[in-house]
This record gives structure tokens, sequence and C-alpha cells, in this order.
């Protein structure tokens, strides 16, 4: 399943959302668009797991930056920040490939929230999604 999504992140930068289909990201993954069938419902499937997986590889990139640094409100701050940042940075395909497969409407999804290990407050707060989950360890 993995091999799934990394080829869906990939696709994207190369053909766009609308022309990523199944058998094109199937291709991509080295397997036949049956597979991809067995796993996700759909398209829109495959690409509310993209999004869950970023957030989920997010939380795990940030989460011992940001821990380290909880001492003081603005040390906690400036992790957060540049933790995000450099993740951003250092997976630019896949921050591509969120924002054109919809991030927004993914993260107004409570069930989608809920895969990711974010409460559905975490975007209607206006609190950081990583300091909520950071908080819960």
């Amino acid at each position: 399943m993995t091999q799934i999504i990394e080829a869906a992140i990939d696709t994207n930068p190369e053909v766009g959302f609308g022309r990523a289909s199944l058998a094109r990201i199937g291709e991509r993954a080295g397997i036949s668009k049956g597979p991809i069938g067995y796993h996700f419902a759909g398209k829109d499937d495959l690409i509310e797991q993209v999004v869950v997986d970023v957030i989920e590889q997010g939380k795990t990139y940030m989460r011992p930056l940001i821990i380290d640094a909880m001492s003081t409100g603005s040390g906690f701050l400036r992790a957060y920040i540049e933790s995000n940042l450099a993740f951003m940075r250092e997976r630019r395909t896949y921050m591509v490939a969120i924002v054109e497969y919809r991030l927004p409407d993914a993260l107004r999804r409570a069930d989608v929230l809920a895969r990711a290990g974010l409460p559905p407050a975490a975007t209607t707060d206006r609190q950081p999604m990583i300091s909520t989950a950071s908080r819960q360890h």
C-alpha cells in the first residue's frame, strides 16, 4: 500500500491531479490497476490516504524537534515553524500532492482527521494540528 501512495505522490507533479488516473499511478508503482482497487475504493479514497500519510509523516518528523523545545513558549513556536518548514522543504513533492489533492477538503472531514490521529477540532480551534497531537504524549 505504501508503494501505491508514494506512486500517487510522485505522479502528481508529472501529470497533475486531473490526469493522475489509477492506471497511471499503478504504472508508476510498477503494478496493475487491480491491486489499487483492492486497497482503495477509488481515486478519492487513495487521495484521502495520501493526505493522511503526509500528515502522519509530518507529525513523525516534527514531534521530536518540537518536544525537545517545549520548555518555553517561544522555543516551542520556533521549533514548530522551523520543523514544519524543514519538512516541507525536504518533501516538496508531498506538499505539491496534498495541495493539489484537495487538502482543505480532506481536512474538513472528521473521518480523514481521525485516520491521521487528529481531533476534529484541530482545524477549527486555530491551534496548530501538530501541537494538538503533541499534547497527547
